[in-house]
C-alpha cells in the first residue's frame, strides 16, 4: 500500500508542476538555422541532375548575384542567396523564364545542426 501513497504523490508533484508551468509559462523551444551548414546547387532537367557550380557557407550567410554560375552550357537566371537563421531569400536579379524540365530549381541542403 505504501508504493501506491508513494505514486500518488508523485502524480500530485507532476501535476503541480505541469500547472506551474502552464501559469508561469514555460520558455518556448526555440530552433533556427545559426551555424549550420548550407549547400546551394542549381538543378535541371531533374532533381538528380546539377549544372551549377556548388555554394557552401555557415548560416548566417549570403551570396551576391554572380555566384551560382553554370558549369554547362545551359544559361542560368542571375540570383542572390541569403540564408539568415529563419529567413531563406533568393532575390531574382532578371526577369527570365525557366526552362522546362521534370525540376528546375534551387536545391538547399542543410547539414550540422540540428533543424
Amino acid at each position: 500500500m505504501s508504493g501506491v501513497l508513494g505514486a500518488d504523490k508523485l502524480n500530485k508533484l507532476a501535476f503541480f508542476s505541469l500547472a506551474a508551468a502552464i501559469v508561469y509559462g514555460a520558455p518556448a523551444a526555440k530552433a533556427d538555422l545559426t551555424g549550420a551548414e548550407v549547400t546551394i546547387t542549381g538543378n535541371f532537367p531533374t532533381l538528380a541532375d546539377q549544372f551549377t557550380n556548388t555554394l557552401t557557407g555557415t548560416v548566417p550567410v549570403s551570396f551576391p548575384v554572380g555566384s551560382l554560375i553554370s558549369v554547362t552550357s545551359l544559361g542560368i537566371i542571375p540570383s542572390s542567396f541569403d540564408v539568415t537563421a529563419d529567413q531563406i531569400i533568393q532575390t531574382s536579379a532578371a526577369n527570365l523564364q525557366a526552362a522546362t524540365g521534370s525540376f528546375n530549381g534551387v536545391i538547399y541542403t542543410f547539414s550540422g545542426h540540428p533543424i
